[in-house]
Protein backbone atom coordinates (compact mmCIF):
# COMPACT_ATOMS: atom_id res chain seq x y z
CA UNK A 1 0.00 0.00 0.00
CA UNK A 2 1.09 3.51 -0.52
CA UNK A 3 1.73 6.01 2.21
CA UNK A 4 -0.85 8.31 0.63
CA UNK A 5 -3.72 5.93 1.46
CA UNK A 6 -3.34 6.54 5.22
CA UNK A 7 -2.67 10.28 5.22
CA UNK A 8 -5.43 12.55 6.59
CA UNK A 9 -7.71 14.27 4.11
CA UNK A 10 -6.87 17.84 3.37
CA UNK A 11 -9.85 20.09 2.90
CA UNK A 12 -9.87 23.38 1.04
CA UNK A 13 -8.88 26.42 3.08
CA UNK A 14 -12.38 27.93 3.16
CA UNK A 15 -13.80 24.71 4.66
CA UNK A 16 -11.04 24.53 7.28
CA UNK A 17 -11.71 28.15 8.19
CA UNK A 18 -15.47 27.54 8.46
CA UNK A 19 -14.95 24.51 10.72
CA UNK A 20 -12.54 26.44 12.96
CA UNK A 21 -14.98 29.38 13.15
CA UNK A 22 -17.86 27.11 14.17
CA UNK A 23 -15.69 25.38 16.78
CA UNK A 24 -14.67 28.77 18.19
CA UNK A 25 -18.31 29.90 18.25
CA UNK A 26 -19.32 26.76 20.17
CA UNK A 27 -16.46 27.23 22.61
CA UNK A 28 -17.35 30.88 23.26
CA UNK A 29 -21.04 30.02 23.66
CA UNK A 30 -20.23 27.26 26.16
CA UNK A 31 -17.98 29.64 28.10
CA UNK A 32 -20.75 32.24 28.41
CA UNK A 33 -23.50 29.74 29.28
CA UNK A 34 -25.04 30.05 32.72
CA UNK A 35 -25.26 27.13 35.14
CA UNK A 36 -28.95 26.64 34.35
CA UNK A 37 -28.23 26.57 30.60
CA UNK A 38 -25.53 23.94 31.12
CA UNK A 39 -27.96 21.92 33.26
CA UNK A 40 -30.61 22.05 30.53
CA UNK A 41 -27.98 20.98 27.98
CA UNK A 42 -27.02 17.97 30.14
CA UNK A 43 -30.66 16.99 30.67
CA UNK A 44 -31.32 17.27 26.93
CA UNK A 45 -28.29 15.10 26.20
CA UNK A 46 -29.58 12.39 28.55
CA UNK A 47 -33.12 12.48 27.15
CA UNK A 48 -31.79 12.29 23.60
CA UNK A 49 -30.19 8.88 24.21
CA UNK A 50 -31.96 5.74 23.06
CA UNK A 51 -31.37 4.11 26.46
CA UNK A 52 -33.61 6.77 28.06
CA UNK A 53 -36.41 5.90 25.64
CA UNK A 54 -35.96 2.21 26.49
CA UNK A 55 -36.20 2.90 30.26
CA UNK A 56 -39.25 5.08 29.69
CA UNK A 57 -40.93 2.35 27.65
CA UNK A 58 -40.19 -0.28 30.30
CA UNK A 59 -41.52 2.02 33.03
CA UNK A 60 -44.79 2.69 31.21
CA UNK A 61 -45.19 -1.01 30.40
CA UNK A 62 -44.65 -2.02 34.04
CA UNK A 63 -47.11 0.62 35.22
CA UNK A 64 -49.82 -0.52 32.80
CA UNK A 65 -49.11 -4.20 33.54
CA UNK A 66 -49.31 -3.69 37.31
CA UNK A 67 -52.58 -1.81 36.97
CA UNK A 68 -54.09 -4.50 34.71
CA UNK A 69 -52.89 -7.28 37.05
CA UNK A 70 -54.45 -5.54 40.05
CA UNK A 71 -57.77 -5.25 38.24
CA UNK A 72 -57.63 -8.86 36.99
CA UNK A 73 -57.07 -10.23 40.50
CA UNK A 74 -60.03 -8.30 41.89
CA UNK A 75 -58.05 -5.53 43.50
CA UNK A 76 -58.47 -1.84 43.11
CA UNK A 77 -56.56 0.06 40.50
CA UNK A 78 -53.09 0.95 41.67
CA UNK A 79 -53.09 4.12 39.65
CA UNK A 80 -56.25 6.11 39.19
CA UNK A 81 -56.89 7.75 35.83
CA UNK A 82 -55.44 11.26 35.67
CA UNK A 83 -58.36 12.55 33.62
CA UNK A 84 -61.54 10.81 34.82
CA UNK A 85 -63.68 12.41 32.11
CA UNK A 86 -61.55 10.81 29.39
CA UNK A 87 -61.86 7.15 30.41
CA UNK A 88 -63.77 4.68 28.29
CA UNK A 89 -67.23 3.64 29.49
Amino acid sequence: MTEHAFSPRRFPDHIDEAVRSIAQLHSEHHGRATASQRLVNRISAVIARSLFVAFLTVGVTVRIGANLAAIAFGGARLIRPHFPGCRAS
